[in-house]
């Protein structure tokens, strides 16, 4: 006879303290016995197997975060009443890759008799990817004509189409023309571009930017 028991994961053991021996009538015969060999028991619980898969997911950049909070539990599972909400916190914004991260379930607010100890907790991180924006951007040096006066003529103007809302640039341009006879088709090109994010340059996360020159034209002065 024993009342010994276990709740949470470990072992006990359980030990015989007292006991009878009974016939077919269920009256006590043990006296007609030699005292029995005892042997202890032991009494297992095991931890409950608990898997945490947190999602995964991917987009093109768009300058905002990436992030999916959803934590899938499979395994053993909670026990009944001791689950509780756990949240991915993993995010990306730039082109590239993370884990979806997990958080440790001891610094989480758990239900009243829950134990971690209690779980053999196995984290499977989904990963969070960004890759680089394929919409076309394309960058063109304006055109620009003046008359004749002996002074160089030079243009930082250009036009930008495709851009998304909420990013800036930042353009640089070459060529110049004094006289007449120097213009050639095309002399107008852009020598650089950047693409900004609130000051941050983040032209790397872009895939399709083009360029297209523009021609800068002297003309003869008229006649005077």
């Amino acid at each position: 006879d024993d009342a010994q028991s276990i709740t949470d994961a470990g072992s006990a053991y359980v030990m015989v303290t007292s006991y009878k021996l009974l016939d077919a009538a269920k009256q006590d015969v043990t006296k007609n016995f030699e005292d029995p060999l005892l042997i202890d028991g032991e009494l297992n619980v095991y931890p409950r197997l608990l898997i945490l898969t947190s999602a995964s997911d991917t987009k093109e950049y768009d300058g905002t975060p990436l992030a999916d909070s959803t934590v899938t539990v499979g395994g053993d599972g909670f026990a009944p009443g001791e689950r509780f909400d756990i949240y991915a916190s993993g995010s990306q914004s730039d082109v590239g890759s993370s884990s979806n991260t997990i958080p440790d379930l001891a610094t989480l607010t758990h239900p009243a008799g829950f134990k971690l100890s209690n779980y053999s907790v196995v984290p499977i991180e989904g990963t969070l990817s960004v890759t680089q924006n394929t919409s076309p951007i394309v960058v063109t040096a304006s055109s620009q004509v003046k008359i004749y006066d002996g002074t160089p003529l030079t243009s930082q103007m250009h036009s930008v189409s495709g851009l998304p809302d909420g990013f800036t640039t930042e353009v640089s341009l070459q060529g110049s023309v004094t006289n007449v006879g120097d213009t050639a088709e095309g002399n107008h090109t852009v020598s650089s571009v950047k693409l900004l994010r609130d000051g941050e340059d983040v032209t790397s996360n872009f895939s399709n930017i083009t360029t297209e020159s523009g021609t800068l034209r002297v003309i003869p002065a008229p006649p005077a």
